[in-house]
């Protein structure tokens, strides 16, 4: 995944490069909005997953306190003493030097358009 950063950025800012630079019939232009969909589409699969578990990971102390636990037994009591301890750091997926969040989407999709205006200025 450390390297899927890397790879969609130059992907995307590619075809944008393309669609700009070169003039293209109408079938061309929806492949690549496609291909540029696509590619946008995959990343943010894995990031909003990655995200909404991290966000769900935060939510689980707060759940297992308002359970039912005052009636139970004490090595329900200890179980959960330790879930929320376990809680207190929130689950966060990796992908080599960084987490997968929406913010990290995000910045691969600014790096991508900031890649191709700097192509764009240097090719004019």
């Amino acid at each position: 995944m450390a390297l899927d950063f890397l790879s969609f950025t130059c992907l995307i800012c590619s075809q944008l490069f393309q669609l700009s630079s070169v003039p293209t019939s109408i079938i061309e232009l929806v492949v690549v909005y496609g291909y540029i969909g696509s590619a946008c589409t995959i990343l943010l699969m894995y990031y909003w997953h990655s995200n909404e578990i991290s966000i769900e990971s935060q939510n689980l102390c707060q759940a297992a306190y308002k359970s039912p636990w005052i009636n139970s037994n004490k090595s329900t009591k200890t179980a959960l003493q330790l879930l929320m301890v376990r809680c207190q750091k929130p689950l966060v997926f990796r992908a080599g030097f960084y987490s997968m969040t929406l913010n990290v989407f995000i910045t691969i999709l600014k790096t991508a358009y900031s890649a191709f205006t700097v192509m764009r200025q240097f090719n004019k």
